[in-house]
């Protein structure tokens, strides 16, 4: 299941977020904890000040950590490491390395890819206001 993602990652040159979302559910399940209040994870990897990071789900499984943002800024510039092991695509706004034991993954998506993958926000009232402005950012971890 792995590696049919990635080679369609390759293939192109794109991640789709609905895709994302389920390949997350069903490589390894595992829960998921929303925040709407903002409470940054400890355990959450460090996010440029830039991107005013607003830290929403967490999805943790024994072989897959993903870290779900509302974020300012749409490229992933100040966050992917200036190195080989990283294919970075579409913009500097998807990127990820595969590399011995785990695959990492980065992107960012505008609010309606985020409300097509998923749907466990009020889109229509009270968390529109809170989407404003804002783009959807992931960080995903995988162990193979």
């Amino acid at each position: 299941m792995l590696n049919s993602f990635l080679a369609n990652i390759d293939a192109t040159k794109s991640i789709d977020a609905q895709e994302f979302w389920q390949f997350r559910e069903f490589y390894y399940p595992g829960s998921l904890t929303v925040d709407k209040k903002g409470i940054k994870d400890p355990a959450s990897p460090t996010i440029p000040l830039v991107f005013n990071p607003y830290l929403f789900t967490v999805f943790r499984s024994s072989k897959i950590t993903s870290y779900e943002y509302l974020v300012t800024s749409n490229s992933l510039e100040l966050l992917v490491p200036k190195d080989n092991a990283w294919k970075i695509f579409s913009n500097n706004s998807f990127a990820y390395k595969n590399v011995g034991d785990s695959v990492s993954l980065v992107f960012i998506k505008p609010i309606s890819e985020m409300v097509k993958a998923n749907g466990f926000l009020d889109y229509k009232d009270k968390d529109k206001k809170l989407l404003e402005g804002k783009y959807w950012m992931a960080i995903t971890n995988i162990s193979k």
